[in-house]
Order: structure tokens, then C-alpha cells, then sequence
């Protein structure tokens, strides 16, 4: 039988809400790191809350969906860089207010936890200068 993340090492991420448990097992697909519910709508159309979503640890490229640590939060976001730093989009373009916009002396408090395993690319958000 598949295992489920009570079955396996869970750890809740540090930050706001919302709450990320982290999984990890022997089961996970091929090349996945961990795995997680999506605990939120920030991510609708193309995640929606309670999706199980898996990670791995292949380089990000633009337009990538990831789980971000950043200055103590963990956040889902979809991931687009410029020579002015680094944008992490909500995809439910509703909540605006929770893009976030990175400059080159911010990056030192971002860490990448995963990418996500999603076949599908949406596209990226019209950028506004």
C-alpha cells in the first residue's frame, strides 16, 4: 500500500500561516525529494488547496514553480529573475499583494527548498515597470 505523510517523516515549516508539512518516504515518485499539501488557494488555477505536490532538487529556471524559505516564512511561488532581482508570483493573480519582489542584497535570506514536479508550465504574469 502507498504510504501517507502520516506514515512517514513529517515536519511542519516555520512561518505564517499557512502551514506546510513536509513529507518525506521510500514511495515518493522518481527524483522527488519531498512532498507537501498545498495548504492555500495562492496557487489556483493550477494548484489547488490540498493537492499533493512533489519537489526535487533540480536548478530553477524561469517560470518554475517552488517552495521558498524566506526570512523565517515558507511560500509557495512561481519564480522569474531579471538583472533587477527576483520575483516570486502568487499564480491566483486575486491575492497581488502576496508577490513578492527580491533585490540582489534580499537574495541572501532566500532559500530554495524545491522545485515542484509539475509537468504542465504556466505562463508568467505581465511584468509592469
Amino acid at each position: 500500500p502507498r504510504k501517507t505523510h502520516s506514515d512517514v517523516d513529517v515536519r511542519t515549516l516555520p512561518g505564517k500561516p499557512p502551514v506546510f508539512s513536509v513529507f518525506r518516504s521510500n514511495d515518493l515518485p522518481e527524483g522527488a525529494s519531498f512532498g507537501f499539501y498545498v495548504p492555500d488557494g495562492s496557487m489556483k488555477p493550477v494548484l489547488k488547496k490540498n493537492q499533493l505536490v512533489y519537489c526535487d532538487s533540480q536548478r530553477l529556471h524561469n517560470g518554475d514553480l517552488a517552495l521558498f524559505q524566506f526570512k523565517g516564512n515558507t511560500i509557495l511561488r512561481q519564480y522569474y529573475q531579471n538583472i533587477f532581482g527576483v520575483y516570486l508570483f502568487a499564480l491566483n493573480r486575486k491575492n497581488l499583494e502576496e508577490d513578492l519582489f527580491l533585490l540582489p542584497d534580499d537574495l541572501k535570506d532566500l532559500i530554495c527548498l524545491g522545485r515542484l514536479m509539475i509537468e504542465k508550465k504556466h505562463p508568467l504574469p505581465a511584468l509592469i515597470f
